[in-house]
Formats: structure tokens, C-alpha cells, sequence
């Protein structure tokens, strides 16, 4: 188990370099101390004058134990200088208040400050306070496979010094574990126990072959070999800090969290600074997901393509308040993005064992939610309520342990994510919009701001929905840039759905935004009634087009301009399988209310069409109101159709839209962005 500035504590799942179960005999050696030419120890013997105990004193917090205040723990060390520079691991010392030295087996302590630390190589450089010491110096010889070595330390918190005997079992092993990754370890027999952490592994003649770090269930033992450790140490002699931001960490895999679980945070340092706190478990670092395959290797990658001091995005999840908070090392401190899980009075339910990472039909989207929500949807999202000025399409997922009950109604949890270029209006207006859908059957909470490090916009919750008790979070957000909008549509049963609800808000991404309303018309064309009233942009391929009057040509009179553009006019007009457009405008309305028109020109829509809702409108400097349509003819038609008129409501503008795929909705917006509309003397 792994040792951290605890006494003889066990923690977390391997069996670390202060690891193995015992089993070797144990001899002691006395204080004796011989030097080669160079001035460091030439004999086995030799050996214990250089070897350090360490005891360090300190607060950590542990995912299984809590908060430990105050506590006693350490390691082992070796001194490889005579003025009291000595190598340990780093998660011996990060992070503690106080470090003692004993030196040789002495009764009396000396102090010692960190000189540099390496997190992803679990190295540590420290300086003795004093002189003369005894130290040892490099192997100079192969590391292979049979060469003799010797464990030496301090294991078990025992003052008394223990040498245990071994071989090199491999020269290259791999080196990624949950507290270090290193491009390779050597593998060896020599026994190790909680305490020999940071103690060297030496040959017969005292030489450094590596520093002990690590050993697991299985029995190997394992030490940071010279080849590997020898340019680390170099670097963190010069009193720079290699592949670090100051924290003593491990991988973790959790039921809903996976990451770098924080036990202690070394004062002033970058994670310090950032706002970082003992207890945290990082979970994205440079916007990548870290820790999910239980060891360092992303987390240490980040940090090797970055130098010390550049800006790198962190997220954490701060497990004591239940909060996930985004900020940058080097950059902006944390702050509180998104916390869903508060609030609320749901049954505690099941716990969700495991996850799984689905993407949609286009590759767009990818999200982790529960492998008991089995029944997915990744086909593309083909219609939104209208908002303003604009519709949307692109890429839709959905995933529920049953679909067509999460469609149905409010008895299964689920998730339904959608993303789109095209999505117009404010977050205010989109949230607003599924509340006319959700408020009469659930109960308003309220709306909160959401800000989950990538995504940043609005979040409204409604509770006991359906009358069972149902909560529904509707997320409405954008990336910085604005560049497209995504609705994260959750229905949460029970504690357990809430915490899948974190998992999902943790892990959903949007990975191919220039995608998102699928294959877009190439080129478009300007395009003018007969009286040249009306003018709009449409596709190139929309060229069956008519311009002629409707009646009188004059928006005064009954009657007026008309423009209709279609691939096929006749079968835009007479059945559900081409889109195009209609768009013309009348006097003869004045005085009719328009949602009494929208009901007389729906009433056919109606009966071979799905009716989505109605909403305020705006296009071409004019104001309105919208029906929409969808699944009309059972093609999976959508039918947008509008009347706006000026401030004097002097004549009605009046349109139709027909979409059967996601570029006809980048149609629409385009549509939207040109009409003009000049009204005839």
C-alpha cells in the first residue's frame, strides 16, 4: 500500500514503493562508514551512513479516510553529496509542513528544505542542513537483468536501518502507475515495505542503481531506475521544479469522477496560486480528460508539452462541496462553474456502476452516461422551436434505459443533447421556450448561470415533474466564441441520475463544430419578385423561382407581390418532399389579429403535420409570430410558417418555409439574414 505523511498508513488500491507484504529476511548493518577516491561510500556497508529516515509532518486530505490534520508519515532518502543533498520521491515531502532528517541511524534530527520535485517522475531533491556527509554516487556499470541489488531504508516507520537482498528481474519495465510515469522502471526482487519509499536500491559495492518507489498485489517491487532518474535529478539540483504544479497526487478512478486526486498542496506553488485544494480531484487539465485509465500518462503528457510558466486550463471537482470549479494555472484562479446536484429532495436510488462513452451518428458529439442507459439515439437532430429569427439543425444524441418512455413521459431518467449553428435569439429566449414546454407539468425552481470550463450560458431547473417527482435541468450554452449553441436536456429520477447528470456535464463535448448543420448548400443566389419588392438570398439550386403578382400588384390592395423558389415548385406546393420557399405580402389582412391568420393558414399543416408551437417573430425589420411544423407528409418535413408586419401595421408580410434536411435549415438562416422587403407606392 502507499505510504503518504501518514504513520504506517495504507492507502488507495496498489501496493506502493513503500509496497510489498513482507517475506525477505532482514539484516542490519552497523554505522560503518569507507570511501572510494571521489569521496562516497565504496562497500555495502558503507551504504547506511548515506541513507536518510525521513519524517514529515503535515495535513492531507484521502478519498477513503478524509481530512487527516496534523499527521506523522515519511520515507526514505539518499544522500548523494557530502553537503547534505539528498534524492527521495516527491509524495514524501510535497505538501508538508516540516521535513526531519535523521542521518545514519542518529537519535537527533536535522532539518531540510526542497530544493525541486518532479511529480510525474516521483522525485525529490532536498538539502540537509550541516556538512560532510557520507553520500553515494552513480552506478556506472549495465542495469541488467541478474544484477545483484539491495534495498536499503527505513521501512515501517523503524529507526533502525534494514538492507534486503535481490536481483534485477527486468531492466525496461513499464512505467505508468497512479503516482508517476515514467518512459520505463527496473523491475526487482529485493523486498520493500511502507517506508522504504525514496531509499536506494544499491549495488554490492554501494553504487545508486535507482530509487525505490513502488511495488503491487502482485508482488513486484519497482525502482526509478538511473538512466531514468540520474537527468531528473540534475534538473531539480538547479532548484527547478521538472513536470510539476505543486501537488502531492495519484490517479483515481471513481463511480462518477476520474482524475488526479489532490492528498496535500505545496505552499506557493502554481496549483497553490490557482486556488487548488487538498481534497480536489483534477479532472481536466489543458481540457483533457486526466486520471481516466488510472495512471499519470495524460496528466504528466499536458505538463510536458507545456513549459512552467504557461497559461494551461484546470478543472477540478471539489468533492467536500459537491462543486466543479475552472480556472488556469499560471492564469485565472478557480471559480465555481456548474453545481446541478444541490436542491431538491430525490430518492437516493441505485448507484450507477459503471460508464460508457457513446457519440452520435456524425461524430459531432460524445458524452459518458451509465451503461444501464443502453437505448441511444444518435440520428440526426432535425428541429428546434423558433426564437426570434432563426431555426437550427445538427447533430442530436440521446440515451435513456428506454426511449420511447423518456420521449413519453416523466418515469424514466435520460439525456438529450443538441448542438447547432443556427440556433438565433438569446439563452434567456431558448430557456424561456422549453419552459412553455416543461412549466405546466413540473414545478419552477429557478435559472442559474452555467460555466463548465468549455462551455459557458444558462441553466433552468424544474422539480417534481408529472407529479412523481421528476427533475428536469435544461441547459442552454455556448463556447467563448459563441460559434454555435448546445441544449442539454436531462430528467433525473433518482440521487443516482444526479450524479450521472455531473458525469454527463463533466464529459460532453462537441468535437466537430464546422459540422454541425451537415453538408451546407455551396453558393447562393440573390433573387427578386416581378415588382421588385421582395429580394432574398437562396441556394443556387433553388432555381425554379416565380416572381409573379398575387392579385393587384400593390400591398394596399388585395393582393401583392409573391416570390416562390424551389428545386420543384410544384412539388414544394403539392406535397412534402421538396423544400422551398413562399414569401409575399397584402393589405387585406389589416385588422385581422395574427395569431387568428396563423390559425386559418395552419389548419390544413395541422392535419398532415406535427404541431410544434407558436412564437414570436422577427425577420426584415418586422414583427410577427411563427407557427412550426414537423414530420409533415410522414417524410420528417419541417414547415416554418410567419406574419410580420411594420409598427402601422399598414400590410402583412407572410412566408413559408419547407425543410426535409439539415443544409435547408443553413437555407433558412440565410433567408432570414437577406429578405428585404420594399413596400409599393
Amino acid at each position: 500500500m502507499r505510504h503518504r505523511l501518514l504513520p504506517l498508513i495504507v492507502v488507495m488500491l496498489v501496493v506502493a514503493a513503500c509496497g510489498g507484504d513482507g517475506g525477505s529476511d532482514t539484516s542490519t548493518t552497523a554505522a560503518i562508514t569507507t570511501t572510494a577516491p571521489s569521496g562516497a561510500v565504496d562497500s555495502l556497508q558503507g551504504v547506511e551512513g548515506a541513507v536518510i529516515r525521513i519524517v514529515a509532518q503535515g495535513s492531507f486530505v484521502d478519498p477513503i479516510e478524509g481530512s487527516q490534520g496534523n499527521v506523522t508519515g515519511g520515507g526514505s532518502g539518499v544522500i548523494i553529496d557530502a553537503s547534505g543533498l539528498a534524492i527521495t520521491n516527491n509524495h514524501v515531502v510535497t505538501g508538508a509542513a516540516l521535513l526531519e532528517i535523521y542521518v545514519g541511524g542518529s537519535d537527533e534530527p536535522l532539518n531540510a528544505r526542497v530544493v525541486g520535485v518532479s511529480e510525474c517522475s516521483d522525485l525529490a531533491v532536498i538539502d540537509i542542513a550541516g556538512d560532510g556527509f557520507p553520500f553515494v554516487e552513480w552506478f556506472d556499470g549495465d542495469i541488467d537483468a541478474g544484477l545483484a541489488v539491495y534495498a536499503a531504508g527505513y521501512p515501517l516507520g523503524d529507526p533502525e536501518f534494514t538492507l534486503l537482498e535481490g536481483i534485477i528481474s527486468k531492466a525496461d519495465a513499464d512505467g505508468e502507475s497512479t503516482w508517476a510515469s515514467v518512459d520505463a522502471v527496473v523491475e526487482h526482487t529485493a523486498e520493500t515495505l511502507p517506508g522504504n519509499s525514496g531509499g536506494p536500491l544499491v549495488t554490492g559495492d554501494g553504487q545508486l542503481v535507482g530509487i525505490t518507489y513502488a511495488g503491487n498485489e502482485a508482488g513486484q517491487k519497482f525502482a526509478i531506475g538511473r538512466d531514468v532518474a540520474r537527468p531528473v535529478v540534475t534538473q531539480l539540483l538547479t532548484g527547478i521544479d521538472v513536470e510539476s504544479i505543486g501537488v502531492n497526487g495519484e490517479a483515481f478512478v471513481g463511480d462518477t469522477f476520474s482524475g488526479v486526486w489532490v492528498y496535500s498542496v505545496e505552499a506557493g506553488s502554481a496549483a497553490d496560486v490557482t486556488g487548488i485544494q487538498s481534497g480536489d480531484l483534477i479532472f481536466e487539465l489543458g481540457r483533457l480528460d486526466i486520471g481516466v485509465d488510472g495512471t499519470l500518462a495524460a496528466y504528466c503528457d499536458v505538463l510536458r508539452t507545456h513549459s512552467a510558466d504557461d497559461v494551461v486550463d484546470i478543472t477540478v471537482y471539489r468533492a467536500e462541496t459537491g462543486e466543479v470549479l475552472a480556472g488556469q494555472l499560471n492564469g485565472r484562479q478557480l471559480e465555481v462553474t456548474t453545481t446541478i446536484t444541490s436542491g431538491g429532495d430525490l430518492p437516493a436510488g441505485t448507484p450507477y456502476t459503471a460508464y460508457t462513452t457513446i457519440t452520435d451518428d456524425s461524430g459531432s458529439i460524445t458524452v459518458s452516461v451509465p451503461i444501464e442507459w443502453a437505448d441511444i439515439d444518435g440520428t440526426l437532430w432535425d428541429g428546434f422551436p423558433l426564437i426570434e429569427t432563426t431555426g437550427g439543425a445538427g447533430p442530436g444524441l440521446a440515451a435513456s434505459p428506454d426511449m420511447a418512455a423518456f420521449d413519453a413521459g416523466w418515469d424514466v431518467p435520460g439525456v438529450f443533447i443538441m448542438a447547432t449553428t443556427m440556433l438565433g435569439g438569446s439563452i434567456d429566449d431558448h430557456l424561456d421556450t422549453f419552459g412553455a414546454a416543461y412549466g405546466p407539468a413540473c414545478v419552477y425552481d429557478d435559472r442559474y448561470d452555467y460555466d463548465d470550463g468549455m462551455y459557458q450560458g444558462k441553466f433552468d431547473r424544474y422539480d417534481d415533474c408529472g407529479g412523481v417527482g421528476t427533475t428536469m435541468i435544461i441547459i442552454v450554452a455556448q463556447p467563448p466564441d459563441g460559434s454555435f449553441t448546445v441544449a442539454v436536456d436531462l430528467q433525473l429520477l433518482t440521487q443516482a441520475d444526479l450524479d450521472a447528470a455531473d458525469e454527463i456535464i463533466r464529459t460532453f463535448q462537441v468535437t466537430a463544430p464546422d459540422s454541425l448543420s451537415g453538408a451546407d448548400y455551396d453558393a447562393y443566389m440573390t433573387i427578386t419578385d416581378d415588382s421588385g419588392a421582395i429580394t432574398v438570398s437562396v441556394p443556387v439550386e433553388w432555381s425554379d423561382i416565380s416572381g409573379a403578382f398575387a392579385g393587384t400588384p400593390t400591398v394596399t390592395a388585395a393582393g401583392g407581390p409573391l416570390l416562390i423558389a424551389s428545386t420543384d415548385r410544384g412539388g414544394f406546393v403539392n406535397d412534402w418532399t421538396t423544400p422551398g420557399v413562399a414569401v409575399g405580402a397584402t393589405g387585406e389582412l389589416d385588422g385581422l389579429a395574427l395569431d387568428d391568420v396563423l390559425d386559418a393558414g395552419g389548419e390544413a399543416a395541422r392535419a398532415e403535420c406535427t404541431y410544434v408551437g407558436r412564437f414570436d417573430y422577427e425577420i426584415a425589420g418586422l414583427a410577427g409570430r411563427v407557427d412550426q411544423f414537423s414530420d409533415c407528409g410522414d417524410t420528417g418535413a419541417e414547415m416554418i410558417m410567419f406574419y410580420v408586419r411594420p409598427p402601422d401595421e399598414a400590410y402583412t408580410v407572410a412566408g413559408i418555409f419547407l425543410t426535409l434536411e439539415a443544409r435547408d435549415w443553413g437555407a433558412l438562416a440565410e433567408f432570414e439574414a437577406t429578405l428585404t422587403f420594399t413596400p409599393l407606392g
